[in-house]
């Protein structure tokens, strides 16, 4: 017997090996299997074929299987195969993204006692000797174990020379694993329904009050509890662990080892929602309609239309059908709010998977979506979970940049192929958002897509009334303009709050001197380093380099050096300043870096222990607050000006999707939007909140220059540490491509910032038509030429990345 395994490593092929008699009847489809792969290493791989076959080359055997049953789907290997051969990755490399750690075990080095070990000990020096005296203690050591020892990083030399005289031994292991989560349960030691035992059981506890009070809490948390864990019952009952040793003695209650899921359990009442709204009916009607035919459906509604509520509809409908459903949020950020609203509807039902929940947790949800009908929430690398049977699939903010995954492969978009995953399994799927992307407002109106649309606030709320403010008049070093100002005094007088976006985190982006023009730089990238006040450093936001702010000019000895430009940590200080009674909150990737940071931030807006919130784009995502009633847009020209050819689309949603956020609740909210280039068609669109005219004049320019969705397109990036071996393998694969698709390539390009972590770039940048065969080819184009350019000499340490559809 062999099989075809799936090494979880950037590897393009999967590998067969040779079965061993005794382990042929373990094997099936979808386990782990322990094999060696390279020298010395050993993985876990998947099984994915079961075959007769022997292949051309010599084949190892398969060590041991890991699992009783498969670990991952049919339909679900099918997906991760659609995945690689579209978004140009191997299979392997999926398998790394989507299985959790504790599934994806790789072996470590073992030091061993070696057979010179007693007879050189005394002769060695004194590092050489602690390791030997460890490993003869202890039989086996690990690499960190050693290093902790030594405390040192650098052991491999000392190893090496252990090795060479045969004083110690060297073995891999597989290590980590998932361990379920064990703890120690109660039960009464007789029987609860029998009368004359429960007395006997209160007679014996009857001279001890906790005792008789940890009881009576026994009894009430049977009722609804399977299993009481003993640090459940301390909790409940105010009583010490002693308290249950003394009863445990006296025969009342066992104590005994369970295992317990550490995801949890809902014990509340479910809620039960309000009555779907007219809007909400017809649009829930529309989606049914569609159903039959079989295509993705955008559900285009306002900020505050009340989407959230028809998902709610469909989720109840799909599970009543014993299916599971997937819905997918652009960021982790969203997950914490909608969370709270869903369990109190779905309780144990929903399952919550993104990569801040540990990875024991991963494995459990894995395990659970294995199972029974479940609402699985989380990011976009949910969707690459082992649903066996999908019924619904939700996108919601389907129009965010966060869905494409841009580092390291696979590089896919959550939403396209979230599309494809829904048709795999003939399930419907609902792309939502109050500013569709262009391409799937392209894709309705083209009939591709059902589109249903919820032009309405919900309660007939309307939208908040937007003021343009020319920031020309306000001069140049005012961050706030006077009527932003104003505006956020009256809503703090009224008991409201602000959101204020600027897209750009930090004190100030730039440190220059002003007398030599010297410029605080990132000694790995091409680019300015970033001032944080907070703790007094600046940071490279490309590669997370760190110095301590300069004190004076290292050119010229100057001491004027002088901040340029503001981010939000800056707007933070300058309203600390000027209004000191009121409570200032900051939300952006330094703030919320953690998953409890992130929760507490929103936790203490909700409840209004914040006046206001400045926030990067993590404000505009979808979170819903009520007593919200201004917005303000601090700088909207900043948005507009990017090398990139949806810009402008971005610009428009990341606007229109922050003022969402203002009025939502019986109020009619405000925005404030502060720009110089108060004309320019983009803000125009949306002072009128309107997508239609955006859409109109964005699709026509898209036709006119050939960008999608009137053309796929692919983006090949070179990166060397040499600059010129860069810009010659960047020419390399150009010739290569451009003799077999013409003017269809473009560059090479050198990117607005040509260095970054060390590594010169190069961009090359492929317009196809939408040609199935001409997509193929090209991409297999790509392989050849990728291929010979690693044979070039003085080449074949390049890096190459493809990105299809960036």
């Amino acid at each position: 017997m062999y099989i075809d395994v799936v090494i979880p490593l950037a590897v393009y092929s999967t590998y067969t090996y040779k079965v061993p008699r005794e382990l042929e009847d373990s094997i099936q489809f979808g386990v782990r299997v322990e094999v060696p792969f390279g020298k010395k290493k050993l993985y876990a791989g998947l099984v994915i074929e079961i075959h007769k076959t022997p292949p051309s080359y010599a084949t190892r055997e398969v060590i041991s299987v890991l699992d009783e049953e498969a670990i991952i789907t049919r339909p679900q290997l099918d997906f991760w195969q659609w995945i690689a051969r579209y978004y140009f990755c191997g299979l392997g490399e999926v398998m790394h993204a989507a299985v959790p750690s504790r599934l994806k075990l790789n072996s470590e080095t073992i030091i061993l006692p070696g057979p010179m070990l007693d007879e050189k000990i005394f002769d060695l020096d004194d590092r050489s000797y602690m390791i030997a005296e460890a490993v003869q203690i202890q039989k086996e050591l690990t690499i960190d174990k050693i290093r902790s020892i030594l405390e040192i990083k650098t052991v491999y030399p000392l190893i090496k020379r252990l090795l060479e005289e045969e004083v110690i031994e060297l073995k891999e292991e597989l290590q980590g694993g998932f361990k379920p989560k064990k703890m120690v349960a109660i039960r009464l030691s007789r029987d609860s329904a029998d009368a004359e035992a429960r007395q006997e059981m209160f007679d014996l506890v009857a001279r001890s009050d906790h005792q008789t009070r940890a009881l009576l809490t026994i009894f009430q948390l049977q009722r609804d509890m399977k299993v009481i864990t003993q640090e459940h019952l301390v909790k409940v009952a105010e009583v010490s662990h002693q308290v249950l040793v003394a009863m445990e003695k006296k025969g009342v209650i066992e104590r005994f080892e369970t295992t317990v899921s550490r995801l949890g359990s809902y014990d509340e009442t479910l809620d039960t929602e309000k009555p779907l709204s007219d809007q909400q009916q017809t649009a829930v009607k529309a989606i049914h309609a569609g159903i039959d035919q079989h295509r993705p459906v955008l559900l285009h509604g306002v900020t505050g239309s009340g989407k959230t509520r028809v998902y709610v509809e469909l989720i109840r409908e799909v599970l009543a059908q014993g299916k599971q459903v997937l819905y997918l949020l652009p960021e982790i950020a969203l997950t914490t709010q909608i969370v709270g609203r869903l369990k109190r509807i779905f309780g144990d039902q929903l399952l919550v998977y993104h990569s801040r929940i540990n990875e024991h947790k991963r494995v459990e949800v894995w395990r659970k979506v294995l199972g029974t009908p479940k609402v699985v929430l989380g990011a976009r690398s949910s969707i690459l979970l082992p649903f066996a049977d999908l019924g619904l699939v939700i996108v919601d903010e389907e129009h965010d940049g966060s869905y494409k995954q841009t580092e390291p492969n696979p590089r896919y978009q959550g939403r396209d192929a979230a599309i494809y995953l829904s048709g795999r399994h003939e399930a419907l799927c609902v792309l939502g958002t109050g500013t569709p992307s262009l391409e799937s407002y392209y894709n309705a109106q083209q009939g591709k897509y059902q589109l249903v649309e919820m032009p309405e606030r919900f309660g007939k709320m309307p939208l908040p009334e937007v003021v343009l403010v020319d920031m020309k008049r306000q001069g140049s070093h005012n961050h706030f303009s006077k009527i932003l100002l104003d505006e956020m005094e009256e809503a703090h007088k009224k008991g409201f709050q602000t959101i204020l976006f600027r897209n750009r985190r930090g004190f100030a982006p730039v440190m220059t001197c002003a007398n030599c023009g010297w410029t605080a730089l990132c000694t790995n990238c091409d680019t300015s380093l970033t001032y944080h006040q907070y703790r007094n450093e600046m940071q490279c936001h490309l590669c997370g380099y760190t110095e301590k702010t300069a004190l004076v000019c290292p050119a010229c000895g100057n001491h004027e050096l002088v901040l340029r430009g503001f981010g939000t940590e800056l707007l933070e200080d300058e309203l600390k300043i000027r209004w000191p009674e009121m409570k200032i909150g900051r939300l952006d990737l330094d703030t919320a870096r953690g998953k409890k940071n992130l929760e507490q931030i929103l936790d203490k807006f909700e409840s209004k222990q914040l006046d206001i919130l400045i926030g990067t784009q993590m404000v505009t995502k979808g979170l819903d607050f009520d007593h919200v009633s201004l917005v303000g847009i601090i700088s909207a020209d900043h948005l507009l000006h990017y090398p990139d050819f949806r810009a402008t689309e971005r610009a428009f949603q990341l606007m229109e999707q922050v003022s969402g956020r203002a009025g939502r609740k019986h109020h009619k909210g405000r925005v404030v939007i502060q720009a110089y280039q108060i004309s320019h068609p983009v803000i125009q669109d949306v002072l009128q909140h309107d997508y239609q005219r955006f859409f109109t004049r964005e699709i026509e320019e898209r036709k006119t220059f050939g960008f999608p969705p009137f053309s796929r397109m692919i983006e090949i990036t070179v990166r060397h540490t040499d600059a010129t071996k860069a810009e010659a393998a960047a020419r390399f694969l150009h010739k290569y491509l451009a003799d077999r698709l013409g003017d269809r390539v473009k560059g090479p390009i050198v990117p607005s910032i040509p260095r970054v972590r060390n590594r010169y770039i190069q961009h090359i940048v492929l317009k196809l038509e939408k040609k199935a065969k001409l997509i193929r080819d090209t991409k297999c184009w790509i392989k050849e030429s990728v291929d010979y350019l690693k044979k070039q000499k003085g080449l074949t340490t390049i890096r190459v990345s493809v990105n299809v559809d960036p």
